[in-house]
């Protein structure tokens, strides 16, 4: 009796994926694949916390997409950047409101989806949610000269968030501010 060929995983090789040089190009696991052009493409889904060491930030989730391999190294790229939604239904108290806004926003090199949560510690009136909105919008709209791995970062630290927590403060008593996620369009 004749032996079958065994394909499969005797062809596949481990390929490294690294974070992008804003992380350090730190290992963010490995990969199997027979060829390196079935590698670009694929994505990997990683928290904050993990890649910083800090558990504080182990809601933040990024992922990354594999863009390019050089050897055994395959490059990733940001892709998109999301809240778990646990953490965020955790905040939410009786007697708040969520004020959500989202938009698509024009960087200098690509174009993101980014929705936003504003939490107050009291009912807000129709009004002042709109200007809370048209306030979101203003801040959001001062990161347009940006890249888009400079509006990543301005995000993942928080300054964005803090950015329009002090705007919409003195509309309204609120608790916090999040950016819910950012994904490329």
């Amino acid at each position: 009796m004749a032996k079958a060929k065994v394909t499969g995983w005797k062809q596949k090789r481990p390929y490294i994926i690294q974070a992008p040089e804003k992380f350090d190009y730190q290992e963010l696991g490995t990969t199997m694949a027979s060829d390196s052009k079935f590698l670009p493409g694929r994505t990997l889904e990683v928290s904050l916390g993990e890649l910083m060491s800090d558990r504080a930030k182990q809601h933040l989730l990024i992922s990354f997409e594999v863009f390019e391999v050089a050897g055994d190294k395959a490059k990733t790229r940001f892709k998109k950047f999301a809240i778990n939604q646990g953490y965020l239904k955790s905040k939410i108290r009786k007697g708040m409101d969520k004020i959500d806004y989202q938009t698509d926003l024009a960087l200098t090199d690509a174009k993101v989806r980014v929705k936003v949560a504003a939490l107050s510690t009291q009912h807000v009136t129709s009004p002042k949610k709109k200007d809370i909105i048209s306030e979101i919008a203003k801040v959001l709209s001062r990161y347009k000269n940006v890249n888009l791995d400079e509006f990543a970062q301005q995000v993942l630290f928080g300054k964005i968030g803090t950015d329009i927590y002090r705007k919409i403060k003195k509309i309204t008593p609120i608790s916090r501010v999040e950016v819910l996620e950012i994904r490329k369009v």
